[in-house]
């Protein structure tokens, strides 16, 4: 029969074997879900004030997941104004574990004359079941006789109202960002991109063609266990099992004295 100390030992290294097995299958066990909203939209738009003559265009995400676009050509009006803006969005999934939207723009306006503007938005609303990570990068640039536009990009908690990541709306000839990255709860969220061509900014005076372009990228990532947890558990184990090895070298020992 097994002694006291024997049964002790065998069951102790029992318990962290299922520690083990536990903390390196319970992240596939418990994989991350992340459903789209089809309300989710995009919104490409233009228009000339001075001739009252703007037009828009919408797409909603009702295929999720995949992509779609959104456009309008405004052509030659009174003042001479032609518009090309385009929005588009696309997910993927790059790789295990990993969910990818992309929001991009492109916008060409001719300001012929003043307060013309050019716009496209995006808003995507999904909702996430457990805790995910997230890196969220984005850029903007404009260029032509009105070298700058407004940008507003952010992340947003829609169950608290609380902004993950929030640029407020800026007024810019260029913006870039990288490596905003942090840790998101279970619930609903709406990732938000705007571009905004203006020929308010940076002066009312300039006119001609322009174009300006917006990219923004929110990467989710399910968390998997980090190694130095799995090492810690296996460092114990190989204690447990040294421990119970040298009891019983020693007790061998004793017995022949």
């Amino acid at each position: 029969m097994l002694k006291r100390n024997s049964k002790k030992t065998i069951f102790s290294i029992f318990i962290v074997f299922f520690i083990l097995a536990f903390a390196g299958g319970f992240n596939s066990a418990s994989a991350l879900t992340i459903t789209l909203d089809p309300l989710s939209k995009m919104t490409a738009s233009a228009a000339n004030n001075e001739a009252s003559n703007g037009t828009s265009a919408n797409s909603d995400f009702t295929s999720l997941p995949g992509s779609g676009s959104a456009n309008v050509i405004q052509g030659t009006i009174p003042g001479g104004i032609y518009t090309d803006t385009t929005a588009s969005y696309n997910f993927t999934t790059p790789g295990a574990g990993q969910a990818s939207f992309n929001a991009s723009s492109s916008l060409a306006i001719d300001f012929a004359t003043a307060f013309d503007w050019s716009i496209t938005e995006h808003s995507t609303l999904f909702n996430i079941d457990d805790s995910a990570l997230y890196d969220l990068s984005g850029t903007f640039s404009a260029s032509g006789a009105v070298t700058g536009g407004f940008i507003h990009l952010y992340l947003k908690n829609t169950d608290t109202a609380t902004m993950v990541f929030d640029t407020g709306t800026l007024a810019t000839t260029s913006y870039s960002i990288s490596g905003q990255t942090g840790t998101l709860v279970s619930g609903n969220y709406e990732f938000f991109m705007r571009t905004d061509l203006d020929s308010r900014f940076p002066s009312v005076t300039d006119s001609g063609l322009s174009t300006g372009t917006g990219d923004s990228t929110l990467l989710i990532t399910e968390p998997v266990p980090e190694p130095t947890t799995i090492a810690l558990l296996g460092i114990g184990l190989v204690g447990l099992v040294g421990a119970a090895v040298r009891r019983r070298v020693k007790k061998a020992k004793h017995y022949k004295q």
